[in-house]
């Protein structure tokens, strides 16, 4: 039994972030659920480069990001055994207005089990059971 444990403990794969445009599909402050922004978020990896567009097409806001290091990578969707490693990157601007919500110092996080969406959110307590929990303001982009 004892052997198997590592095993089951290091078989987590990460979620990891991806270039690509995302549309916003959930937003949430500590009170709840908010309706969110009619924002999108083009993430270009490569470039490191993280910008938002309203409806129209119209920039919001852009910054550069700079990616974590693994072994500070928030970890999410726990089980008895492991919790999935979330990717995440620091968006170089103190702070971020989408529709109503600001986000200041923020982060943009690989939501768990598979990086299908992305977390932007405040870096600040992370709760381990998703990128949302604990954040003062969050926005799911998928």
């Amino acid at each position: 039994m004892f052997l198997v444990l590592p095993f089951l403990v290091a078989c987590s794969s990460p979620a990891r972030l991806s270039s690509g445009t995302f549309g916003a599909t959930d937003a949430s402050t500590p009170e709840g659920p908010v309706a969110p922004p009619a924002i999108t978020l083009d993430l270009d990896l490569d470039a490191g480069t993280a910008a938002f567009s309203d409806e129209t097409g119209a920039e919001a806001a852009s910054a550069n990001i700079t990616m974590w290091d693994r072994h500070d990578w928030p970890s999410g969707c726990p089980t008895n055994f492991s919790a999935t490693p979330e990717e995440t990157a620091t968006m170089e601007i103190d702070s971020i207005t989408l529709g109503e919500l600001t986000i200041d110092s923020p982060i943009l996080v690989a939501s768990c089990p598979d990086g299908a969406s992305v977390a932007l959110r405040d870096d600040g307590e992370f709760g381990g059971g998703g990128p949302c929990v604990g954040a003062i303001a969050c926005i799911v982009f998928e």
